[in-house]
This record gives C-alpha cells, sequence and structure tokens, in this order.
C-alpha cells in the first residue's frame, strides 16, 4: 500500500489493515530501500495512530522532484539507461578477459 500509494504521489491514505506503528516503519523502510524508482519519495512520513498503537493514517514526503515528476522519471530513466548500457559493454570486455586468462593459466600445466 505504500508502494502503490508512493507511485500515484498520494500524501494520505489510511491503511487497509490494522498496522502497529513498528510495521509500519518496517514496511516503509521496506519500499523506500528496495525501490530506488521512487526516487521522488522523501525518506519521512507521519502517521496518527490509536493509543492501542495502531495506525490510522499515513502522510508520505516527497522531496522536489514529485513537483516535476514528469521530467524527473524522464531523466532517471535516462540515467538508468546509461549505466546498463556501460554495465553491458564493460561486462563483455571484463569476461572475456577473464575467459582468456583461465585459458592462458590452463594452457600453462
Amino acid at each position: 500500500q505504500v508502494y502503490a500509494n508512493a507511485m500515484n504521489l498520494t500524501v494520505s491514505f489510511t491503511p487497509v489493515t490494522n498496522v502497529s506503528v513498528e510495521q509500519l516503519k518496517t514496511v516503509f523502510e521496506a519500499v523506500y530501500n528496495d525501490h530506488p524508482e521512487l526516487f521522488w519519495l522523501d525518506t519521512g512520513y507521519t502517521c496518527k495512530y490509536l493509543k492501542s498503537g495502531s495506525c490510522v493514517e499515513v502522510t508520505l514526503k516527497y522531496n522536489d522532484a514529485a513537483d516535476h515528476i514528469d521530467s524527473a522519471r524522464q531523466e532517471f530513466q535516462g540515467a538508468a539507461q546509461a549505466v546498463l548500457s556501460w554495465r553491458k559493454k564493460y561486462w563483455r570486455l571484463w569476461r572475456r578477459r577473464t575467459v582468456s586468462m583461465c585459458c592462458m593459466k590452463m594452457s600453462c600445466l
């Protein structure tokens, strides 16, 4: 639910299941740390909760990229593509070099 609301830039939402403050913290950290594509999601959030500790409303915080999300997403995708292209190019070179070094060592035995 945190992921879906962050993708939609929803500021506040009510959890669909009963969740404690500690559980919410764990979920938020997992979503934030495991999803770099949510680069506009800030590291902070707030929670309104009952005396029992059950969270009844979550408010997500967003960084400045959320204000111009379309261009920020394009920039992010371009940078990600550049990293993937670089990796593809240099992975082949590294692999080729490693294989030839192994072959040279084996022929020396």
